[in-house]
């Protein structure tokens, strides 16, 4: 069978002769290619891709063996016929020995080229099989040794040296048994030579042992190699490292034998049902519980019965292949939770998978659990409802408590506002009566200052007029060393700032009288400003080193109030509104009138207050400051004052700018 396209080169001189071959080959299905000498048929090589050449030994340029030789050299796989019309022996060996397939005489039998051709053919594809087993040999995953009959190795592949460690050199005529150990049965080498020797195939594996002392697992099968006749010339072996399967197939071994003996340990029955009712495994608990299941069926076994169960659970899983849970009440007075699971055998055969776990005592504990949990229920309600009763009336006390606290916290804020208003207006009038006569004493000083400067400036005229000019000139110089000019200039400035003094003493006295208004413990008619103002002043002290107090007051008009309270209010606002500032800021007190309402706002540029505290400032005892700097009490008594006056206080902030607390109250006419 030729190849597709199998093309022929024809190198020859005769026109006529090379026509009528090439057209009696292309009848036969074959391509050719024609060249007149050996130098054309030379290049035609490289521009055809050509099986076959037909040369004829006298070409006009060159010999035919010349170029024989020159298609060997370069096309080693090419077969070449020689023909000639000049034929000796010596030109046939020569021919011959030079690599021709063959050599024939013109004129020859077309039919005898043809044959020759079809030789060519079956040549060249044997040759091209034989090629593509030696490259699978060569590249075979499997180790491959070949030896003669008496056992000397001839060939080993790569894979050979791979996984031995031995070079093609060191392994060539040596004997397979340099990889031998003592771990295989000398039996077991003496059944391989007898099978392979009468001429079958032996399989089986060997633990031999590398160049470098390792040992390793062969699965192995050894064929012998025949002649024509049917004669063994040749062993060959085809070996494949299974090292990694023996130590997994220990590994399962090992894992199997770990879980036998789990399943035979547990402390519950473990057994495989077949679709026939019989138990093809029971663990020991099973067989202690039950007894040995070899010739009985399941029914047998756990019912004593002598045919199967109607509506039996574990069989339903054979149906459904799902999971199932149920209880089964045994013949052993014992109750068992069982666990049912499809499972497959290894031949894909159904089997179920049944585990059964002993709940005897904790089916027994469970009851006695429901009839505790039952009287544990009971006792909770009872317990439950006079919990109830006792929150309610401890609610009742803790807001009972509060009221207590914040009524004896107001009781003592107004206690000590009285005694201040108290001791404020007895200061007040142990100070007005001495700064009255000092006041009126410095009065009286500046009148006679004056009057003692005039009289002074006169006498001083008449001197000057009628006293000889040395009197006048010494008494000039006299006057300018006493520096009565001066003392009488600074006495005026002395007893104008001594007037000031008095009368700043005057007012702080008054304010300090307007802040705590004893007299006005009643309601009574005031001006908010002038509160303001008073209280400003009477808290100046806490203000003046922290910030800048901004005055923006509205006309108001007056209301009928508890003045001394309502100071109490705007005291504790401007203390708070120093203490949120921590080094520099801005406090600003506004006052308005707006639809029958007074507005009186104190902001601050201080820290700010957070919203989730915000709920919470007004609450009795609440304060976020420094254990030791406040009780808490300041802005719970401001709301209440605020509230007494059918009023409020509104709040707005943000953290990092400022605080604004507003008081709003009703005008109620007096």
């Amino acid at each position: 069978m030729k190849p597709e396209k199998y093309r022929i080169l024809i190198i020859d001189d005769d026109p006529g002769m090379v026509k009528t071959l090439a057209d009696i080959l292309r009848v036969k299905g074959y391509e050719t290619v024609i060249a007149k000498d050996g130098n054309e048929g030379l290049a035609s090589l490289s521009e055809h891709a050509v099986n076959l050449a037909l040369v004829d030994l006298g070409l006009p340029d060159i010999s035919g063996l010349e170029v024989l030789n020159r298609i060997k050299s370069a096309y080693p796989s090419m077969e070449v016929i020689i023909l000639t019309g000049n034929a000796t022996l010596d030109s046939a060996i020569d021919a011959t020995n030079h690599g021709a397939l063959f050599y024939l005489v013109k004129p020859y039998e077309i039919g005898q080229l043809l044959l020759q051709i079809r030789r060519a053919i079956e040549k060249q594809q044997t040759m091209t099989e034989l090629r593509k087993f030696s490259l699978a040999v060569e590249q075979s995953p499997a180790s491959i040794v070949i030896t003669d009959t008496e056992g000397t190795i001839g060939y080993v592949n790569p894979k050979f040296t791979q996984v031995t460690g031995y070079t093609r050199e060191e392994a060539i005529g040596q004997n397979p048994r340099i990889l031998k150990t003592e771990e295989t049965d000398p039996a077991v080498y003496a059944e391989l030579w007898r099978t392979i020797t009468s001429g079958k195939d032996w399989q089986g594996e060997f633990y031999n042992k590398k160049k470098n002392g390792e040992f390793f697992w062969e699965s192995a099968r050894i064929s012998p190699i025949t002649d024509a006749a049917g004669a063994i010339t040749h062993f060959m072996a085809i070996k494949e490292d299974i090292t990694a399967r023996k130590h997994m197939e220990q590994a399962l071994q090992a894992e199997r034998q770990r879980l036998f003996s789990l399943l035979e340990s547990l402390p519950g029955f473990v057994c495989l049902q077949a679709p026939d009712y019989s138990i093809a495994f029971a663990n020991r608990y099973f067989r202690d519980c039950f007894g040995e299941v070899e010739g009985r069926l399941c029914y047998q076994i756990f019912q004593d019965r002598e045919e199967p169960c109607e509506h039996c659970p574990t069989f339903q899983v054979f149906a459904d292949r799902e999971l199932k849970l149920w209880e089964w009440a045994g013949r052993n007075n014992r109750t068992y939770q069982v666990y049912d699971y499809p499972f497959t055998d290894i031949d894909g055969s159904p089997l179920v998978l049944e585990m059964g776990i002993d709940v005897t005592e904790q089916k027994s504990a469970e009851r006695e659990l429901r009839k505790n949990r039952a009287e544990l229920i009971t006792r909770h309600d009872e317990l439950q409802n006079i919990y109830l009763q006792l929150e309610g009336k401890n609610r009742d006390l803790e807001t009972a408590y509060a009221e207590l606290k914040a009524t004896q916290a107001q009781m003592l804020q107004n206690d000590k506002m009285a005694s201040i208003g108290q001791l404020a207006a007895g200061v007040a009038h142990e100070i007005n009566n001495p700064i009255g006569f000092v006041t009126s004493n410095l009065g009286t000083l500046d009148k006679y200052m004056a009057k003692l400067a005039g009289f002074i400036d006169a006498q001083a005229e008449k001197i000057a007029s009628h006293a000889p000019p040395e009197v006048v000139e010494g008494l000039s110089e006299k006057r300018k060393v006493l520096k009565l000019d001066y003392i009488l200039d600074d006495a005026k400035d002395l007893i104008r700032e001594s007037l000031d003094g008095t009368g700043r003493v005057q007012k702080i006295v008054q304010d300090l009288k307007t802040f705590s208004r004893v007299d006005a413990v009643e309601h009574s008619l005031v001006d908010i400003n002038t509160c303001l103002e008073s209280t400003i002043n009477i808290v100046w002290n806490e203000i003046k080193y922290k910030a800048t107090l901004q005055r923006d007051f509205g006309a108001l008009p007056q209301i009928k109030c508890y003045p001394q309270q309502l100071n109490q209010v705007f005291m504790n606002l401007l203390i708070n509104a120093a203490h949120a500032i921590d080094k520099e800021g801005t406090i600003t007190v506004r006052s308005r009138f707006e639809a029958g309402l007074i507005h009186v706002a104190v902001s601050d540029t201080g820290c700010g207050i957070p919203e989730e505290l915000r709920t919470r400032i007004f609450e009795p005892f609440f304060t976020t400051k420094e254990v030791g700097k406040g009780t808490g009490l300041g802005l719970s008594i401001s709301y209440d004052i605020v509230k007494k006056h059918d009023g409020e206080i509104v709040v707005a902030s943000e953290v990092g700018k400022g605080t604004t607390f507003t008081v709003i109250v009703p005008v109620q006419a007096g």
